[in-house]
Parts: structure tokens; sequence; C-alpha cells
């Protein structure tokens, strides 16, 4: 078996162990997923308000019947546990990408990303870089998603997720009770010309997920109780 075999049966089979739990112990509410194409590389690219959010976006990729890849800093495959880096060896053998955040190699990080794409891949990239933890809104994005579209051609796809931060996100203790509802939204793909301006980019990839948040956060069926009101954006508590 190579080792790209490998990967595909180990991510399937991980998949599987996690489903029955993604699945029912929470309520998905997917809209949208049309507008992600069914074959040839793409670019995911997500709002970041839960450590749950790269599940719900392998979620997506099960419905779509698309094995997801993201890109992953480096600290992550670093990280041990109980002196082994376990996290390292999973990230690895499921075929998600090492990024160099703020280093020289950062940018040559992401021409992992790029072969993926030009091989047909999907390629799950949050462009805040990190959790947006303290309004769960949209923060200034970096310029990796939109270099990777340039250099590719592929297409991009916004997508906003909400209320995966309601049972766990940073800062946070994990909340478990379950059939927490969660919301995937995913918008019309965007394509970056190879002379495209990265910045201007970027920022009209986050307003296509910043409306799309919206969207999702008046579509959302729950209420805040009383003094509860910790997860909407400051500008929604009362």
């Amino acid at each position: 078996m190579s080792g790209a075999d490998f990967v595909n049966v180990f991510y399937w089979a991980v998949v599987a162990l996690l489903w029955p739990w993604a699945r029912f112990w929470h309520r998905w509410h997917f809209h949208g997923l049309d507008q992600v194409p069914r074959s040839g590389g793409v670019v995911i690219a997500s709002n970041h308000i839960s450590y749950l959010d790269p599940i719900a976006l392998g979620y997506l990729g099960l419905r779509l019947r698309r094995p997801v890849r993201f890109l992953a800093k480096s600290e992550l495959f670093e990280k041990k546990v109980a002196g082994v880096k376990l996290l390292g060896f999973l990230l690895g053998a499921l075929g998600q990408i090492r990024v160099e955040r703020g280093t020289k190699e950062a940018s040559a990080s992401l021409e992992g990303a790029e072969a993926a794409i030009r091989k047909g891949e999907v390629v799950s990239v949050f462009p805040e870089g990190t959790i947006s933890y303290e309004t769960f809104e949209p923060m200034e994005p970096k310029t990796g998603t939109a270099r990777i579209a340039a250099a590719t051609g592929a297409p991009v796809v916004p997508v906003a997720i909400w209320g995966s931060h309601r049972a766990m996100t940073k800062h946070r203790k994990p909340d478990w009770k379950p059939r927490k509802d969660i919301m995937v939204y995913c918008g019309e793909p965007m394509v970056a010309a190879p002379d495209e301006d990265i910045r201007e980019f970027s920022e009209r990839l986050m307003k296509q997920i910043s409306a799309l948040l919206d969207d999702a956060m008046i579509a959302y069926p729950v209420e805040p109780e009383a003094g509860d009101d910790w997860w909407l954006p400051p500008r929604l508590r009362s």
C-alpha cells in the first residue's frame, strides 16, 4: 500500500469512527451544498469560532463524498501528550498539511496545499488563522488563502459556521450536552486571477464569509437564555 493509499484508508476509517457522534450528538443545518464542486481542486475558506470547526467541515466533505485536507499550524504537530507527539502523528496520517506560521518558511509551506489542489483535492483553510473567541465574528484575514487561490486558479468556496462554539471554543470549558444546532452555510465560489491583488481578494472573501455568517445567525433556531448570551457577538448581547 502506497503512502497516499494509507492516508486515504486511515482518513475514512477515522471518519467512520467519528460519524455516529458527529451526526447524532449535534443537529446539523447545511445550506448551499450545491455551491461546492463535486470534483477537481477546491479551497474551502471558513470562519473559525470553535475547536469543532474542522469536524464541521469534515462532515461537509462527507456529505459530498470528498475527503478534506486542512492547513494545520506546526505547533499542533509538535504538541506532546504523555511525551509523545500523538496529535502530530494523527494529523500526518490523516494527510493534513503542516504550516509554519510567522517564519520564513510560511510561504513555502503553502506549496503543500497547492500541490494537493492541483491533484484535485479539497483543501480547507481558516483565513483568520486562529479562533475568533472574543466576538465570534470574522477578523482581519491572513493572505495565505488568496495566495493559494491565485497560484492554483482553484475556486474558493466561502463558508460560515455558527453554533459550534456553544459546545467548544477557546478559553471556555466544553459543554458536552447533546443536540446543539450547528449551521454550515456555503456561498458562491470565488476565483482569483494570477495577477489578483492578494489583500483585496482576501478582504472580498471575508466580506462574503461575513454575509453568510449573518444569514446563519438570523436562521439559527435557538435564542439565548437570560444571562447566557455569551455566545452572541457583543453587538447582539442584551
